[in-house]
């Protein structure tokens, strides 16, 4: 089972999870980069080999054909209670805070196709990939045990991937990282300054601007940061941000 450590200086939670140890990896060598398969036998989020994975939660199909399957994570950081058997109390051990390793972890197969992706994709596969995304982010919220659901993909090993098929992944933790609640709180002390919101002002600058300004469209807006933390980086947000709601990715 995982446990999830406080750091007793910085107040942030660190997750360690062994069994993420076992997770099989399709990038164990250098290889010559060559054409990808539609199919391979032996990738357990091809078409054919759902037996692979575990039972799946939520599936978005075409009559009897999947488009977008979500599963279980086999080798997960977190898992609910109910399976664990465990609670979202902190426990002590003098000087520090633990917690069991409480959560949700799944995995979000974008495609049928071993070689597809995203950016390749047809529009209303990647819709069906939003709307998975949708989906599971509701139900995860209805859980008085998690206190943040992330959404993130990983493509390529350097990225951290383990296996190359299309697949997103969706996280649900009990507590909120130092750097989430940072971000809420200077969101709070920006209104109690000026009386408005921080990312509205933002946005009302960078399209007022377009010096940063990538794309935009009715609903959304994308930008390069005026203070990048990584290369490439890109904020996509909704233009009208305060009046954001599940409702709004139908």
């Amino acid at each position: 089972m995982s446990i999830i450590r406080q750091d007793l200086a910085t107040k942030d939670w660190t997750i360690f999870s062994t069994e993420r140890a076992k997770r099989p990896f399709d990038y164990k060598k250098e290889e010559k980069k060559q054409v990808k398969k539609e199919y391979l036998k032996d990738c357990p989020f091809c078409r054919g080999n759902e037996h692979m994975t575990p039972k799946e939660i939520y599936s978005i199909r075409q009559g009897n054909d999947w488009k977008v399957r979500v599963i279980p994570n086999k080798f997960p950081a977190l898992q609910a209670k109910k399976i664990i058997k465990a609670t979202t109390e902190r426990h002590i051990k003098e000087p520090y805070l633990y917690m069991d390793g409480i959560g949700s972890h799944e995995v979000i197969i974008e495609s049928p196709k071993h070689n597809d992706n995203l950016p390749i994709m047809k529009i209303e596969q990647v819709d069906r990939v939003i709307q998975a995304y949708r989906q599971r982010f509701i139900n995860l919220s209805k859980s008085d045990d998690y206190q943040l659901i992330i959404i993130f993909r990983n493509n390529g090993k350097i990225a951290g991937s383990s296996l190359e098929h299309p697949h997103s992944q969706i996280v649900a933790t009990p507590f909120v990282p130092s750097y989430v609640r940072t971000k809420l709180y200077e969101a709070q002390r920006y209104f109690d300054d000026f009386g408005t919101c921080v990312y509205c002002d933002m946005i009302k600058y960078e399209l007022k601007n377009r010096e940063r300004l990538i794309y935009e469209n009715d609903n959304f807006i994308a930008f390069a940061p005026f203070a990048s933390i990584v290369p490439y980086n890109i904020i996509i947000i909704p233009k009208n941000i305060c009046h954001v709601s599940l409702n709004c990715l139908k």
